[in-house]
């Protein structure tokens, strides 16, 4: 018997074995994508990504404004009971920062503390970067943190401007996809 041997080039073996060493590739590559998709639970739709961190400034700004103008309406929208943006252990917490008063007759005084001193808060929001989706006893919350810089002026203090950064755990009232709330704070401004 005669065995001939014959040497197989690149195109040759493309041509014999190319729809195998294609459908290897392709096998692979789906179970990449199958492996790394994001995970359909966690996923917050741009809508709703919008609506919360237009709501996550809106609230930092609320806290940080101690300027006499807006003082008592952005403390009042803040702990508000039915429609307020901060769910009562978040008041409890802030509260306990000074960041809020305590009582009506302690924002009453902080008015006219303000309203004496002529001051004026401007802040600038540089970041808000908005988190997947986590699940906190059974309710799912998007986490989002918010940084910039605050600027106090009045008659009696002025300073350089002091940055702060923020964390918040947002959810919706009740279930009421339309009321956003934050259920959790954290003050990460060092």
């Amino acid at each position: 018997m005669y065995w001939r041997i014959r040497k197989y080039g690149p195109l040759d073996l493309l041509k014999k074995y190319g729809l195998h060493i294609f459908l290897v590739f392709s096998v692979l590559f789906n179970f990449l994508l199958l492996a790394t998709r994001p995970n359909l639970k966690k996923v917050i739709t741009t809508d709703v990504r919008s609506q919360l961190e237009a709501f996550a400034r809106q609230v930092t700004t609320h806290i940080l404004d101690t300027s006499y103008i807006s003082y008592g309406a952005a403390t009042s929208a803040l702990l508000s009971a039915s429609t307020g943006e901060l769910d009562l252990p978040v008041v409890a917490e802030l509260r306990r920062q000074q960041l809020l008063p305590n009582s009506a007759e302690e924002l009453k005084a902080n008015i006219q503390t303000y309203t004496s001193q002529r001051r004026v808060v401007a802040i600038r929001i540089d970041r808000v970067d908005t988190g997947e989706a986590v699940v906190v006893n059974g309710v799912s919350e998007i986490p989002i943190n918010v940084s910039g810089v605050v600027a106090v002026h009045s008659a009696d203090e002025a300073g350089p401007p002091t940055p702060f950064h923020f964390q918040f755990l947002m959810g919706y009232r009740g279930g009421n996809a339309q009321a956003p709330l934050v259920a959790d704070f954290k003050d990460l401004s060092g």
